[in-house]
């Protein structure tokens, strides 16, 4: 995924915080920048995508936080390990001697072209297709809206496709996907914009390539793909993901909490309100003020002090 499209689910996040769309949504999105970034400091800086999965660590929903929190502890993570690489390979030089021979490198180079081409072809491509290197007539409905969803499936539909697998199928099984999610929408609003993007985040996961290739090849019909939810087009790796992050928020909530009161006295530092719950613990030591927990009632908006 590029600086523009990290861009574009940064806006899609704003908008679903903006719209109060369902934790589903934010999900989605989240899922996507998890599964489709190679995070980079650079791109961290480039983006700002960490300022704006970093704000969701407080979210209402708390899958939605946990998944957050998930993603900012793993791109730190990374990016550390990015960061120290350069160093360790400066302290150790000797294996730039090794690459040295001439020998050894120029006999499998010309050894072995179409055993490349067809491990290509055999393991599913390089994910350098899309609509603009096959080449394909994807303007064709008369209605930009509609073309520009058209691209953004075939792009998912090819996306790491082998190259062997003909254009003019993967344009016609996109056709007949966006028509199936047309006729159920019956114009082009919120809702077919929104599921096309899900769509096309769903077939664009790098850990999911069965879905691409049960569509392709027609085990999973047009009209069945149109009604089909973000838990059903998962792989089988995201839904395992999904069932131990459910079962981690039951034991979470089965724990025995606080209890809970509402005051109108600490006004929300967001939206200004003045419905408040709260509950106040002992997280110092005893001699010490008690913490107060506050979580608005209007926004979600959650904060503490002593």
């Amino acid at each position: 995924m590029n600086a523009s499209e990290i861009r574009t689910r940064i806006t899609d996040l704003e908008k679903a915080s903006k719209d109060s769309l369902p934790a589903d949504r934010f999900i989605e999105i989240l899922n996507s920048l998890r599964n489709e970034i190679k995070i980079t400091e650079k791109l961290l800086r480039e983006t700002k995508v960490g300022i704006a999965v970093n704000k969701l660590r407080q979210h209402s929903n708390k899958a939605v936080a946990d998944l957050a929190k998930d993603i900012v502890a793993r791109w730190k993570s990374e990016v550390k390990g990015t960061v120290a690489k350069p160093k360790s390979d400066a302290a150790a030089p000797p294996p730039q001697k090794r690459v040295a021979p001439a020998a050894t490198t120029k006999i499998p180079a010309t050894a072995a072209p179409e055993q490349q081409r067809k491990s290509v072809s055999t393991q599913g491509g390089t994910g350098g297709r899309s609509k603009e290197t096959d080449k394909v007539a994807w303007k064709c409905l008369s209605d930009p809206v509609r073309d520009n969803c058209l691209g953004m499936i075939y792009d998912g539909l090819c996306f790491e496709a082998a190259q062997d697998v003909d254009s003019s199928k993967i344009l016609s099984r996109t056709k007949a996907v966006e028509a199936a999610v047309y006729a159920a929408c019956k114009r082009t609003d919120q809702t077919y914009k929104t599921k096309i993007r899900s769509l096309y985040l769903n077939l664009r996961d790098k850990k999911n390539p069965n879905l691409r290739r049960r569509v392709i090849n027609g085990d999973i019909s047009p009209e069945r793909l149109s009604t089909m939810t973000s838990q059903e087009m998962a792989s089988e790796e995201r839904r395992a993901e999904d069932q131990k992050l459910e079962e981690e928020n039951m034991r979470e909530a089965m724990k025995p909490t606080a209890v809970r009161s509402t005051t109108d006295q600490f006004p929300c530092g967001k939206c200004g309100k003045r419905t408040v719950a709260y509950s106040q613990a002992q997280t110092r030591s005893a001699d010490e003020p008690m913490t107060t927990f506050c979580e608005c009632q209007n926004c979600g908006h959650r904060w503490k002090f002593c």
